[in-house]
């Protein structure tokens, strides 16, 4: 079954999906804690900032702007089959201080950017 991504996955295909993209980026978590979590906002909230987080310490291979710009719509495609709950503004916010915590200035600049504009 293959719904929309802006329709909430009830299916495994789209906690299957959501462990793929956290374990992209190191954050380790089983399906079924994703489950668990799916409908909790402050646990959803603090995985996504553990990923956001995680991730900026590890090293990329060829852009980090194109990096930070995956892991951005990862996020927001994370929030479109699982955490729907989330308003997408929360995924803005964790990405833009994970951003700025990084303390790297081409991601502070990356930051500035997204707090003026769209990216």
């Amino acid at each position: 079954m293959h719904t929309d991504v802006g329709q909430k996955g009830e299916g495994s295909d789209y906690h299957f999906s959501a462990m793929k993209i956290l374990n992209l980026y190191g954050t380790q978590k089983s399906i079924s804690h994703i489950r668990n979590i799916q409908d909790s906002p402050a646990e959803a909230k603090q995985l996504m900032v553990r990923l956001t987080r995680g991730a900026s310490r590890q090293p990329s291979s060829g852009s980090q702007e194109t990096f930070w710009r995956n892991l951005l719509q990862h996020l927001l495609t994370l929030r479109g089959w699982v955490f729907t709950f989330v308003e997408p503004s929360t995924c803005y916010q964790v990405f833009t201080e994970s951003l700025l915590c990084s303390g790297q200035e081409a991601n502070i600049q990356l930051a500035s950017q997204l707090l003026t504009s769209s990216l």
